[in-house]
Parts: structure tokens; C-alpha cells; sequence
């Protein structure tokens, strides 16, 4: 997305303010190393990107076709399927064959008294069935392995063949400086 066949093509949310935003300048501290990832964001500057403020402005202005290419869900296509969208228009592409995952959570806090409580909320969450449904609901994928989608919405559901992503303790560690050191260089301009 930095070379010149990609110059001036592609739409963002802000990584400060959206998940895919987020997930995308993750995806490219993976991808080029915590030490190049302001190099390689230096050089979609360069190719004109457009980052927007929330993903519906990015995705608005993608429909509008501002741009041929926006940072999106996996599962955009569930949705353009569902309101008869032009399928053509809604392709996804995975750079690299990676996406980072984008899974939802629960989690207890270390102090609580209502550990039993926490676990049956977690359990009953964690179900293949409910898991399903969530997903359905949400345009999202299980968080899951064992649950099963509908085929409707399988067939528009896609996952990268190399999901990407940090575990808690390099996220706690280092997320709050990879935001700031991206939010001194690109938000700044």
C-alpha cells in the first residue's frame, strides 16, 4: 500500500478513535517491527491515505467511491449481501494473507467477590450457540473455534489464512506509546 500502483487509493479510520484503525496500525507493527512501523506509515502519508474520524465516515466515503479501497471488517460482504449491495464493489483482501483478529472478550477483574457469577456469565458467553448468535447479530466472527455459522453468512465471512495478534502483556506493555508515537507523526500533520 506504499508503492505507487497504491498512491492515492486508500480510506482509514483513526487509529485513536476506532477499532479498525487500531487494528490496522497493529496489523502494520506486526508486519514491518515496532522500529519501522512510523517508516511505513511515513510512506502512506506519502502515498496520500485518508484517515477519517470514526469508520463510518471511512466506509461512507468509500460507498461514496472517494477511493477504490477502505480498512474494513472481514465481514463487510455479510452485510452488503444482506442489503442487496453491488457485490463487486465489496471484495476483501487480506495484505500479506493477514488481518488482526478482531475477537471479542470477557474477562474478570482481579478483585471481585462474585468469581462464581463472573465464570457462569463467561461460560454461558463462551457457548458455541450463544457464540452464533452473537456473531450473526454482531456482522462479526466467533470468538470461538466451535461454533458454527449459518451457511448465508459463512459463505460472505472471511478470515485471513495468518491472523495477526499481540496477547495482553506486549499490548499493556507497549500500546499506549505505539498510539502516541503514531498520534506525534501522522495525526499531527
Amino acid at each position: 500500500m506504499t508503492t505507487e500502483e497504491y498512491a492515492d487509493t486508500l480510506l482509514l479510520a483513526n487509529p485513536q478513535s476506532t477499532t479498525t484503525g487500531l487494528l490496522f496500525l497493529l496489523w502494520t507493527i506486526n508486519t514491518v517491527g515496532a522500529d519501522s512501523y512510523l517508516d511505513y506509515w511515513a510512506d502512506l502519508m506519502d502515498n496520500n491515505v485518508t484517515i477519517l474520524g470514526s469508520w463510518g465516515d471511512a466506509y461512507a466515503a468509500y460507498s461514496e467511491e472517494e477511493k477504490p479501497m477502505v480498512v474494513s471488517y472481514s465481514t463487510d460482504q455479510v452485510y452488503a449481501a444482506a442489503e442487496n449491495q453491488d457485490m463487486a464493489r465489496h471484495q476483501i483482501a487480506f495484505p500479506n494473507d493477514q488481518g488482526y483478529a478482531y475477537v471479542d472478550g470477557t474477562a474478570k477483574f482481579a478483585a471481585t467477590d462474585r468469581d462464581e457469577l463472573v465464570d457462569t456469565f463467561t461460560s454461558f458467553m463462551l457457548d458455541p450457540a450463544v457464540q452464533q448468535e452473537v456473531a450473526v447479530k454482531n456482522v462479526g466472527l466467533p470468538t470461538v473455534s466451535n461454533a458454527s455459522l449459518p451457511e448465508e453468512f459463512a459463505q460472505y465471512a472471511h478470515v485471513p489464512e495468518e491472523p495477526v495478534q499481540f496477547g495482553y502483556d506486549a499490548l499493556a506493555e507497549n500500546l499506549d506509546t505505539w498510539r502516541e508515537d503514531w498520534s506525534r507523526q501522522v495525526a499531527a500533520k
